[in-house]
């Protein structure tokens, strides 16, 4: 996803890629496929969906509103800035200006004092530190085989996708 990103900025510079891992979400998905546990796999599914789920949901992992509230400030926020300003504005546009003493969040590559764009964020809304194998990806020019195939498939997706409209 982040050497994706890394290429999709270079198309879309004004636009911010952030790769968020939210941590583990609280949602009721492992609940609701232990209910559906089929034949005698049902009675231990019960006792674990009614043991080690609530344990886990409630006090190892955050709410999904909590988690919606941190994918939201992501998406807002003026800390995670785009590579370029907006052309019309002449600055990057943002709905939730930084606090004062906060720093713009640390891009994945910055050349000339400047960031690509792209930000590797934590559950927090922290940006991950910087991954040697990422590097190693960059070197051998990986993101362009990795943007060329993504693109692929979408175009492969879509022919398919009017083909069965008749389009």
């Amino acid at each position: 996803t982040n050497l994706m990103f890394e290429e999709l900025v270079k198309v879309h510079p004004t636009v911010s890629f952030i790769h968020v891992n939210p941590g583990s979400v609280g949602t009721h998905l492992i609940d609701h496929l232990l209910a559906s546990t089929p034949g005698l796999l049902w009675y231990p599914a019960q006792m674990l969906r009614y043991t080690i789920v609530p344990i886990y949901t409630h006090f190892l992992s955050t709410s999904p509103e909590v988690a919606g509230e941190r994918i939201l400030f992501l998406a807002t926020s003026c800390r995670y800035p785009p590579a370029a300003d907006h052309e019309k504005t002449g600055h990057v546009d943002g709905l939730v200006e930084r606090p004062a003493g906060v720093a713009a969040a640390k891009p994945t590559v910055m050349k000339d004092g400047n960031g690509n764009g792209v930000y590797r964020v934590a559950w927090n809304c922290e940006t991950c530190e910087e991954s040697k194998m990422l590097d190693k990806y960059r070197e051998e020019g990986l993101g362009k085989t990795v943007f060329e195939h993504v693109m692929g498939v979408w175009e492969r997706a879509l022919r398919t996708e009017e083909g069965q409209n008749g389009n």
